[in-house]
């Protein structure tokens, strides 16, 4: 697999995982990246395992063990065998690492985080890897590839989704009064409470907009066929 191929199997999964979980996009893929050694690590290839997410008496799933290196000082690295998460597919250990980060309250600081330096920088400050320069590899990863343009497409399509639910949320709203309806439509409204086609005073209506703009388009369709 070429870095490039990664790249663009794993934009999507990684823009997808952002706008359900907020992890910046551009951190999920740097530290795919590194600890995967671009997907051709034997636990990515053995394991669908991403992120060398460690398996200890909790994790109740798969298991890889393999090679990692260790910075127990700080400062020297020291080559261990360790027993690592394994996963049926790529898109199920995205998953994991992110339920990973929003479930353990040490990574509060990388949910939401805008800004990939800060998030890089808070997800190793949050004691996700040992080796003293994770932060600046993520960061380098992120802008030698331009990973922060995940980030923008995602956040696109989060304001397209905010918008979405708020017209969504306006349909479905119930209006009670004639008054509250908007007023473009309050002239039908009125006439179906006068007419009894609405039962009440105009008072308790419960009628969302999605309910108005059917019972309109029913006197147009019967108007039509009257005519």
């Amino acid at each position: 697999m070429t870095k490039n191929e990664f790249l663009e199997f794993i934009k999507e999964l990684a823009i997808e995982n952002m706008i359900e979980t907020g992890i910046l996009a551009s951190l999920t893929v740097s530290q795919a990246i590194l600890e995967s050694g671009w997907g051709l690590s034997g636990l990515t290839v053995n394991g669908n395992a991403l992120f060398g997410i460690k398996a200890n008496s909790s994790w109740k799933g798969k298991v890889y063990n393999g090679q990692t290196v260790e910075y127990y000082d700080g400062v020297n690295a020291t080559n261990i065998t360790a027993a690592f998460r394994a996963y049926d597919s790529w898109k199920d250990s995205i998953a994991d690492h992110s339920a990973l980060l929003t479930g353990l309250q040490r990574y509060r600081a990388v949910i939401g985080e805008t800004d990939y330096k800060a998030a890089c920088k808070a997800v190793y400050a949050a004691g996700y890897a040992t080796d003293p320069n994770y932060a600046d590899k993520l960061i380098n990863l992120i802008e030698s590839y331009n990973l922060y343009e995940y980030d923008m497409e995602a956040m696109e399509d989060m304001k397209k989704i905010e918008e979405l639910e708020k017209k969504i949320a306006v349909l479905e709203k119930e209006y009670d009064t004639v008054k509250e309806v908007p007023e473009w439509a309050q002239p039908y409204v009125q006439r179906w409470v006068d007419e009894g086609i609405i039962a009440g005073d105009g008072k308790e209506l419960n009628l969302t907009m999605n309910m108005i703009r059917v019972l309109i388009a029913v006197e147009r369709m019967l108007k039509l066929r009257a005519e």
